[in-house]
């Protein structure tokens, strides 16, 4: 990321620092694993919605698990490949001769 005054650097520090401590609340807070929660409780809504003939029930939570646990992962990684964190880089508008 390029920034071209002090106030831009600051508040792109500033900024970067926020993010991080409000990840680590969300993180105290157990919001990051809602998602999972969630998936869970819908497989195991999908499962017990099949009829007998199907399997035991606790094969086929684990089977829509792990389909489920793939998806997202595979979305994780990808996500975090694509948008890389930015480097700041602080240019001078201001032309000085050094004499």
């Amino acid at each position: 990321m390029i920034v071209s005054d002090y106030y831009q650097l600051y508040t792109l520090i500033i900024g970067a620092y926020m993010n991080t401590k409000m990840w680590e609340v969300l993180g105290l807070l157990g919001i990051p694993f809602l998602p999972f929660m969630f998936m869970l409780l819908k497989n195991v809504a999908k499962a017990q919605g099949q009829g007998i003939d199907e399997g035991k029930k606790s094969d086929l939570v684990l089977a829509y698990s792990i389909v489920d646990f793939i998806k997202m992962v595979l979305v994780v990684i990808f996500f975090s490949n694509t948008f890389r964190c930015p480097i700041i880089r602080y240019f001078n508008n201001c032309k000085r001769s050094y004499m």
